[in-house]
């Protein structure tokens, strides 16, 4: 039997005016959690290219979402990234997180 992993998602909205605006209106993120480790094993997200995808799984898969690993993983996009839309991506993975301490409080 397959081992079972949780998905944690989060969307935020564009500002008007950048392609992803035009193009989804929102920001879609979704990280894939081992549940025994609470270890980020994937990163999906709406971004337009797979290059921006592979870019924010090279960010944040490994991290660990439990012990810090979100914002630590904010730290280093923030300081990697330069494309518009920064801070929606950043609303939407802390979207993300906070549907994983929602799950915790059940």
């Amino acid at each position: 039997m397959d081992k079972k992993t949780f998905l944690f998602g989060g969307y935020s909205q564009f500002p008007q005016g950048t392609p992803g605006h035009e193009i989804f209106k929102y920001f879609g993120i979704g990280f894939e959690v081992d549940p025994d480790s609470w270890e980020i094993i994937d990163v999906s997200s709406t971004f337009l290219t797979e290059l921006s995808s592979s870019f924010l799984r090279s960010v944040f898969v490994g991290k660990n979402i439990r012990d810090g690993g979100v914002a630590d993983g904010i730290r280093e996009f923030e300081v990697r990234y330069f494309c518009k839309g920064k801070k929606t991506i950043i609303a939407a993975i802390i979207e993300a997180e906070k549907s994983y301490l929602n799950y915790l409080t059940q």
